[in-house]
């Protein structure tokens, strides 16, 4: 069991600083080719804050564990949601604004209820994960129309710290590209490996490990950028980096991962996706009171996380 800890810690360790390494370099080499701080912030950092989730949810797929690879999407959406959301809400009321309501949480309520009938018969086929990139790159070109018909001075304070290295030589950027990369691969080959044999050591099925272990250990990035904007009271900017990565999570790391590979959701209950799409539903409520999430609201949040995971491990 010590053995298996360790390689969960050391997984997430190179899962969280191989996503940020490989942030660094893309975006560096992004502004030297010319491109946007729009256009990199949509893109490469939203795809590349993905790519724990994205990498670890492959391994899965491809070592034959497709329980634990659904499962962590699935999870990582309640987890989002319902703990890293409700946390921020808890240390700072999390403000939020018409465009989020009216815009960003339907598209996904849609995205999960679409997510919702693709596992209802427990597989996902490759046309289904087609169907799912082929919505990605819509919504990635709907998002970044939209925000240039709007002003993006938060695009470039969100990214403030990405943004400050577009003068680094390209060699050191590209040296990073490939040390996020090396870091990545073994970093959700140990991830999965530990999660695996930790979840069967407590006798968890896989896809409960995925619900659980997996969801919370990918989401863990997430979970520490919130909590810090938060503080900062900025939390305002994390709903929408928590929208934007459940958004993510099903279209991206669903598609991409069926496409190399059909994955069977078996173990993942209808009642588990029916919670995630439940709390994507409840956010428009929660934004809508004072167009903000207060403590109390945050406290229920965490409450329902707590009692979802209480129940799934017993």
């Amino acid at each position: 069991m010590l053995t298996a800890a360790i390689q969960l810690i050391a997984g997430i360790a190179l899962l969280y600083f191989g996503a940020d390494r490989l942030v660094k370099g893309s975006s560096s080499l992004a502004f030297r080719m010319g491109l946007s701080p729009l256009i990199i912030g949509m893109t490469i950092v939203a795809f590349g804050t993905s790519a724990p989730e994205l990498v670890a949810t492959i391994e899965a797929a491809l070592s034959g564990r497709s329980g634990i690879a659904v499962g962590n999407v699935v999870g990582s959406n309640i987890c989002n949601i319902a703990l890293v959301l409700g946390v921020a809400a808890l240390i700072h009321p999390v403000r939020t604004g018409v465009i989020l309501i009216q815009r960003d949480i339907p598209i996904l309520i849609v995205i999960s209820l679409v997510a919702g009938v693709m596992l209802y018969d427990d597989t996902l086929y490759r046309t289904e994960g087609m169907v799912l990139i082929a919505l990605l790159i819509l919504h990635v070109f709907y998002s970044i129309t939209v925000a240039k018909q709007g002003t993006t001075p938060f695009i470039e304070a969100e990214f403030e710290d990405v943004i400050a290295r577009k003068d680094a030589k390209p060699l050191v950027s590209a040296f990073f590209v490939a040390l996020g990369i090396g870091l990545l691969i073994p970093g959700a080959s140990l991830f999965i490996e530990g999660a695996s044999t930790l979840g069967r050591e407590f006798g968890l099925g896989e896809a409960v490990i995925g619900l659980s272990i997996v969801a919370f250990g990918t989401s863990l990035p997430e979970l520490a950028t919130t909590v810090l904007a938060a503080v900062r009271k900025e939390s305002d900017i994390a709903i929408g980096n928590i929208v934007g990565s459940c958004i993510f999570n099903i279209l991206g790391i669903l598609g991409i991962t069926t496409l190399i590979s059909p994955i069977q959701g078996s173990g993942v209950a209808i009642y588990d996706v029916g919670l995630m799409i439940a709390l994507s539903v409840l956010l428009i409520p929660l934004a809508r009171t004072g167009f903000k999430i207060d403590r109390f609201e945050g406290g229920v949040l965490v409450i329902v996380y707590i009692v979802y995971m209480t129940q799934l491990v017993w």
